[in-house]
């Protein structure tokens, strides 16, 4: 897919600004239903709680933020390189297949790449002691 006609530029931005506006109206939901479940909570907080908020739902909201941090950075990517879908990864540059784009629009490494570097960041976190991610989903991102 490397470099973009114009006809198919506009239609890679247009698809990736859609899927954006989706995953932006889902942090929405998610944060409106967060002020919703913190004020219903009806609990007092004191300093030694306020690491600790109620029915804050952390491992769906910073996936989501990081998910729309990536396709604003994609969206910018394409427009002014006119590239998408080429592998990332240093010495690779093979095409990322259309049917993984359609599943994660914002993919930048082909699946053989990807999969190395989850093998590697299993073994950094288990070597730090750690299990899974971040977000707690310790599976593959494909």
């Amino acid at each position: 897919m490397a470099k973009l006609d114009e006809n198919k530029k506009k239609n890679v931005i247009e698809g990736l600004k859609n899927y954006l506006k989706e995953k932006e109206a889902e942090l929405k939901l998610l944060y409106a239903k967060t002020r919703i479940d913190l004020k219903n909570s009806q609990k007092i907080m004191k300093p030694e709680d306020s690491l600790s908020l109620p029915n804050v739902d952390l491992p769906r909201i910073n996936p989501l933020e990081e998910t729309i941090k990536e396709l604003k950075k994609t969206i910018l990517r394409v427009e002014k390189t006119e590239e998408y879908g080429t592998c990332e990864e240093k010495d690779c540059g093979e095409e990322i297949p259309e049917d993984r784009l359609k599943i994660n629009p914002i993919a930048k490494f082909c699946l053989e790449c990807q999969k190395k570097r989850d093998k590697k960041d299993k073994e950094k976190r288990k070597i730090a002691g750690m299990s899974g991610t971040r977000t707690g989903y310790s599976g593959p991102i494909y």
